[in-house]
């Protein structure tokens, strides 16, 4: 055998056509600060007068263990992860990082150890794979920088995406373009995430800092947008169905919301009629909803929606993707659910 070792520039562009969304690289950043069990999450947009400078996420859950880092940093690398976790393939930082910028710095502290910094940056990358190490010194005055009212001093962890290749911020435009991002943000986070934000198990915050002028937006905190009605539109509903496949059981809880509702869950950003169909959770966390190729979307279906939360071990039978924002259905479940999923009176 010999060594053959991946193109760096070939995969730095596979990343790059991934086709992240802003808002599912950075859904997928906050996983990793969910997994930590972090209390509180900020997301940071450092801007200038003229463009985005960097984008942060920043949290205060148990941070990375010194020996850790390394495999943490590792591409494809697997980390103390189990089925109860959102994270899953050792992929999920680095295709984020990489699909909408070109410098990932990872400055982190479990609780008793010293703080420690690594960075990978596309030029280093296309080197040969070369790593930057930071300083001890450097990784201590990183978490001693003022992000708000999160506390890191015990632990924590702050991950900086740099040279953010996204977007092309016309003269003048970045702030109409940095609320336009919020707005975005605001939508999907509080939707994909909303059980935990309901639950009280993270508080999620979006802030823009001015970094000529010093000036900050201030902390706005992300409310959970929750898709299903908590009064149903047609009595005996919501019902859970129950479908036996080959890998296991899929139980479809099914909802029907009322007409006309003002619900910010029913309008869901002014696009109710795109959010009919399924929605399907992972570990409590939103992945992706439609009808799956079974129906396609029209008007008498819009009140329609159910809920699949999908069981860990079944990751692989629905085809999960890198990003966690996709599924396919295999074809037994695509044939089967509308006919022969049952509810307990046999419907």
């Amino acid at each position: 055998t010999k060594e053959n070792l991946p193109d760096p520039t070939g995969v730095l562009r596979g990343f790059k056509a991934i086709g992240y969304s802003i808002e599912e690289a950075l859904s997928d950043l906050i996983d990793n600060s969910i997994d930590a069990k972090a209390k509180n999450v900020v997301i940071e947009f450092g801007r200038s007068d003229e463009d985005l400078l960097f984008i942060r996420v920043i949290d205060d859950g148990e941070g990375i263990h010194p020996d850790h880092i390394d495999t943490a940093m590792k591409w494809g690398g697997r980390s103390a992860k189990d089925n109860k976790s959102l994270g899953r393939f050792g992929l999920g930082m680095k295709t984020a990082a990489f699909a909408i910028g070109d410098s990932l710095t990872v400055v982190s502290k479990a609780s008793k150890k010293k703080a420690i910094g690594r960075r990978w940056t596309a030029k280093n990358i296309e080197a040969g794979w070369k790593q930057d190490y930071l300083e001890d010194s450097a990784a201590d005055d990183w978490l001693k920088m003022d992000y708000g009212s999160i506390s890191l001093t015990k632990s924590g962890t702050v991950i900086q995406l740099d040279n953010i290749q996204e977007f092309n911020i016309a003269q003048g435009q970045v702030a109409s373009t940095l609320d336009r991002i919020h707005k975005g943000l605001r939508f999907h986070i509080g939707v994909h995430f909303h059980r935990f934000l309901e639950q009280n198990k993270v508080n999620i915050y979006i802030t823009t800092v001015n970094i000529q002028s010093e000036i900050s937006t201030g902390y706005e905190e992300i409310l959970p947008i929750n898709p299903m009605p908590e009064i149903s539109g047609v009595k005996d509903y919501p019902k859970k169905f129950s479908l036996d496949i080959a890998d296991g059981k899929v139980d479809v809880k099914a909802f029907i919301w009322p007409k006309k509702s003002s619900s910010s869950g029913y309008k869901m950003n002014g696009k109710a009629p795109d959010f009919q169909g399924f929605f399907w959770y992972r570990n409590n966390r939103l992945i992706d909803h439609g009808w799956s190729k079974l129906r396609t979307i029209e008007p008498h279906m819009n009140l329609a929606r159910a809920v699949i939360d999908l069981p860990p071990d079944l990751d692989d039978a629905f085809g999960l993707q890198v990003g966690k924002y996709k599924v396919e259905p295999p074809r037994l479940f695509l044939n089967n659910v509308l006919s022969n999923a049952k509810n307990k009176d046999g419907e």
